[in-house]
């Protein structure tokens, strides 16, 4: 008969062992009472001393603290295989308004306590950009955020700046400061002057035909070559560009100069005529074009006429010269 309980014994404790391995945790009542009674689900469990502890398996449990004299304190903790600590604070009776009882947020044992927010200063060369978290827009730069420790996704980005993406990890007070770059664009110049020179806002930078990588945003172009008008212009680049200028040479001046000896008073220098390939000209200057020019005289019944060449933006200035040749 031994021989039979024992080996029922067996067999029960075999079966047993699935039970015993399910996940269990500590329970402790942290009170401020020494012999409180301790009941979980309606059962005694024990008295605190002040502290009570029992290992509990994961699941919800009714407990329950009193003693004489004082209040009761009743709460439903859930076990999940974390030990639990539970502070209770027993209050005498008639020791406050309509049986108030309190119950502290339960915390882990063995980690740390919830960690309040840091400061986290975020600042970028660009005022204005925008601070994204974790795919979030949070605000611009500069920026003071409350951030719990851990890691983040953190983005700064602006127009016409190059976005800058990182992964922070936050474990204290701190700034973060992000240096953004320009975003560049290519710029060509193509001229029908071959070597002209090119200056964006003022400063020399090349010569035709030109190309650079420039910051976006709004520049002023110049394409300058001898004898021709300078090109200027403003820029706005946002995109790869190319443009094409066709420098116009330059016109050349004339001026005719008529000496007082060969004038009487009758004979007044409005009275000469200029004409630049047999087109009049108003007094005794002119513009000219560039290139083979005829240039005349006429006074009355005499006329002066010659051929000039021209190069441009040259000054040129004709002087009438008579003598008297004897043979």
């Amino acid at each position: 008969m031994k021989k039979a309980l024992f080996v029922l014994f067996c067999a029960l404790t075999v079966m047993a062992l699935p039970l015993s391995a399910q996940t269990r945790a500590l329970l402790t009542i942290d009170c401020n009472e020494t012999g409180a009674s301790v009941f979980i689900n309606g059962r005694l469990a024990g008295y605190t001393n002040p502290q009570f502890s029992q290992s509990l398996s994961s699941a919800v449990y009714s407990i329950k603290v009193e003693k004489t004299g004082f209040v009761s304190f009743e709460s439903q903790v859930r076990m999940s295989g974390r030990n639990l600590v539970i502070p209770v604070k027993l209050v005498p009776e008639g020791g406050q308004t309509g049986g108030e009882r309190r119950l502290e947020p339960p915390r882990v044992i063995g980690q740390p306590a919830p960690e309040r927010p840091f400061n986290y200063t975020i600042r970028s060369n660009v005022n204005g950009a925008d601070v994204s978290i974790d795919g979030r827009l949070v605000g611009k730069t500069p920026l003071v955020l409350e951030l719990k420790s851990g890691s983040y996704d953190l983005a700064i980005s602006a127009p016409g700046y190059v976005s800058q993406r990182q992964r922070i990890n936050i474990k204290e007070t701190g700034t973060y400061t992000v240096n953004l770059v320009p975003e560049k664009v290519s710029f060509s110049i193509r001229s029908n002057v071959q070597g002209a020179e090119v200056l964006i806002n003022g400063t020399s930078v090349g010569r035709t035909p030109f190309r650079s990588e420039l910051n976006k945003g709004t520049f002023q172009v110049t394409v300058r070559a001898p004898g021709y008008v300078n090109y200027e212009a403003q820029h706005a680049l946002s995109e790869n560009q190319t443009i094409d200028i066709n420098l116009v040479p330059a016109k050349a001046s004339l001026t005719v100069v008529v000496p007082v000896n060969l004038l009487d008073r009758t004979n007044r220098r409005d009275r000469v005529q200029l004409l630049v390939d047999n087109v009049p000209q108003t007094g005794l200057s002119a513009e000219l074009d560039p290139g083979r020019r005829t240039i005349k005289l006429v006074s009355g019944a005499l006329v002066i006429e010659n051929t000039l060449i021209v190069e441009a933006g040259k000054s040129y200035s004709l002087e009438l010269n008579a003598s008297l040749l004897i043979r």
